[in-house]
């Protein structure tokens, strides 16, 4: 018997398939089209974190992610706070946090929504660093991997601001160092000017010519103005050892010497030689001395230097005779030419021989007469290895002189112009010292001399000459005495190995 099926059946069933397999296709189609508009829209949050990383500061950075944000989902307004070394929350251009909503996604350390806002916790290496505040996304329905991708978008805002603070650290030190090389261009400029004038001056009083003269006079008021803008450190006048100064220059140019195979003699007093002068504009003067023989023995069948200091009655005489004809590289003449100008500036005298095929310079300075400076040197202590100092100053661009003095002794330093960032600083980096300006904008020196010794067993001072530190307070005063500088880091070096 056939099987026969009942018409009025098969088309409800067919009928109803059809409707089945539409709805279930708009149903599909609806999912896939919600989930492409989700993946979209994380794409251009993932996208949009990487953008911010190009800003120029945090205001730009909350800009960015309001813009960028409001491109995706619906307008809205992006708030920036950090944390400060109190733990407390800031906005970014420093103003207190007032948002309940922002304290509270602190404090929990997870993802709030409130009536106006929806906040987000930043990390920085798995620390909390603030909160990013959203306005005109709380009433959204945001799905998971959405929350995702603005959490993210949070974190990568803090490394954001890291990197800023980064980058103004650098971009001051490397603004320090240009201003430094500026002045000390002019300076060098300005002293080999400086002779010149001295002897038009001098030969225009021999003979009566008073315009002249008072012009020349003029001309060596300016230089020295200038000179002591360009490099107020190195054109002050102060007593020095000498013999420091050549061990220094020697050590420095060892390296090249082995290099360039030259065998080397220096011969230096056990007792200091202790000249007057401005120890900058000296010490570059034989630097160049140094560099002149070195060129000068690149041809020579035997390369030999050989350095000596003493003293005798009022005079220091240091002597550079090396193998070799004195270099003909106009160069190596012009350097040899500044380093005369150099030191007949400081009032020292400059000769030159030749003799057997050896040549040999001879500078004499006068000796100081000061006891007490003499006193001052010899007790003059140096840390036993490389220190680490934090220097709080409202002006970091008046620290360029220590912080060169510094670098030289191989010393690192970190300068900040508020006490808010200092102590930050030294919650996550350690330091040998912490020395901070009393005249700082955001805290008093005390206050923050107490938080800073809860990071650092020396706090010290920097202050100027007028402003005589409190007793037993290290201090580091301005303009910066290299011997004293010495003692400081020492004392500091022998603190620390106490503590540890």
């Amino acid at each position: 018997m056939a099987f026969q099926l009942d018409s009025s059946l098969n088309v409800t069933t067919l009928t109803t398939a059809f409707v089945s397999i539409v709805l279930a296709s708009l149903v599909w189609w609806r999912r896939f089209v919600r989930l492409s508009r989700i993946r979209v829209r994380v794409e251009q949050i993932y996208s949009l974190s990487e953008q911010i990383h190009s800003a120029l500061s945090s205001q730009e950075v909350s800009s960015q992610i309001g813009r960028g944000l409001s491109g995706i989902f619906t307008p809205c307004t992006a708030l920036l706070f950090t944390t400060n070394p109190e733990g407390q929350l800031e906005q970014a251009s420093g103003s207190l946090a007032v948002t309940a909503a922002a304290r509270e996604c602190h404090s929990k350390g997870k993802p709030g929504i409130s009536a106006d806002s929806f906040c987000l916790p930043m990390y920085v290496h798995g620390k909390a660093s603030g909160v990013l505040e959203l306005r005109g996304l709380q009433n959204l329905v945001l799905q998971r991997d959405e929350r995702t991708a603005l959490q993210h978008l949070a974190n990568q805002a803090a490394i954001s601001l890291q990197l800023l603070d980064q980058r103004r650290l650098r971009e001051h030190i490397l603004r320090s160092e240009k201003l430094g090389a500026a002045g000390q261009l002019i300076s060098t400029i300005a002293a080999e000017l400086h002779p010149s004038l001295l002897r038009i001056a001098s030969s225009a009083r021999e003979l009566q010519l008073d315009p002249l003269a008072a012009e020349a006079g003029a001309a060596l008021d300016t230089l020295d103005r200038i000179i002591s803008y360009g490099r107020p450190d190195q054109a002050r006048i102060q007593p020095f050892d000498l013999n420091l100064v050549v061990r220094h220059l020697a050590d420095f140019r060892e390296r090249a010497w082995r290099l360039q195979m030259v065998t080397h003699n220096i011969e230096l007093p056990t007792e200091p030689v202790i000249v007057q002068g401005a120890r900058g504009l000296i010490e570059q003067a034989i630097l160049s001395l140094l560099v002149h023989a070195e060129q000068a023995m690149e041809a020579a069948p035997t390369r030999q230097i050989d350095v000596s200091c003493q003293s005798r009655a009022d005079r220091a005489f240091l002597s550079i005779a090396f193998t070799g004809a004195a270099s003909t590289n106009v160069d190596s003449f012009t350097g040899l030419a500044a380093a005369r100008n150099l030191i007949e500036s400081q009032g020292g005298e400059f000769g030159q021989a030749s003799r057997d095929g050896l040549v040999r310079f001879e500078i004499a300075f006068p000796l100081s007469s000061s006891p007490a400076s003499v006193s001052a040197i010899r007790l003059a202590r140096k840390p036993t290895r490389p220190l680490t100092l934090l220097l709080a100053h409202p002006h970091p661009d008046a620290l360029h002189q220590l912080i060169r003095l510094m670098g030289e002794k191989h010393h690192r330093v970190i300068p900040v112009d508020s006490a808010g960032q200092a102590l930050d600083y030294a919650s996550r980096l350690r330091f040998d010292a912490i020395f901070a300006a009393r005249n700082l904008s955001d805290m008093d020196w005390t206050s923050l001399a107490e938080r800073a010794r809860e990071h650092s067993a020396a706090v010290g001072l920097l202050t100027s000459g007028a402003e005589p530190p409190p007793a037993g307070i290290p201090a580091i005063t301005f303009p910066v005495d290299e011997a004293a500088l010495d003692n400081v880091l020492a004392s500091i070096d022998e603190l620390s190995h106490r503590e540890s």
